[in-house]
């Protein structure tokens, strides 16, 4: 008899434990330390939002994906600034930098075997899928000065 009593206390127990618990979490606090309120908000349904002039959801705005930060490598006196830069890509993505001459010059991106000419006073960007893995030498072609060592990783 003993076991069956201590069985029902404890499921009492833990009724009344549920229940604070459910007021606890499905309450709003009104401003007066925590009270609850008897106040009910109701949630739009699911999938509701925005309606256009038809009464259709409009979807989402998507958010604009940041522009990632591209790396500049500045020619003075035929020589990069601070010397041969170190770039590093992940392949799959977008290698992608900038040159910034004060003399006409062709950049050539070996590896990849692409070159883009460069006036003076100007700058050139090179935006290339990083499709081949390795360490590629970007360099001044005429002058056969390299300004650039770039790493394409896993």
């Amino acid at each position: 008899m003993e076991s069956t009593t201590s069985r029902v206390a404890l499921v009492l127990v833990a009724l009344a434990a549920s229940a604070v618990l459910f007021v606890a979490l499905s309450g709003e606090d009104d401003g007066n330390g925590g009270a609850v309120s008897s106040r009910t908000e109701q949630s739009a349904p699911a999938g509701s939002g925005p309606k256009g002039g038809d009464g259709a959801v409009k979807p989402a705005k998507p958010q604009p994906k940041p522009e990632p930060e591209i790396a500049e490598i500045v020619i003075e006196a035929g020589q990069p600034v601070g010397g041969v830069a170190e770039l590093e890509f992940k392949a799959g993505e977008t290698m992608a930098f900038k040159v910034s001459s004060d003399s006409a010059e062709e950049v050539h991106l070996h590896g990849y075997d692409i070159s883009r000419q460069v006036a003076a006073g100007d700058s050139t960007t090179f935006e290339v899928p990083a499709t081949i893995e390795g360490v590629f030498e970007a360099e001044l072609e005429q002058a056969v000065i390299p300004i650039a060592e770039i790493s394409i990783v896993p």
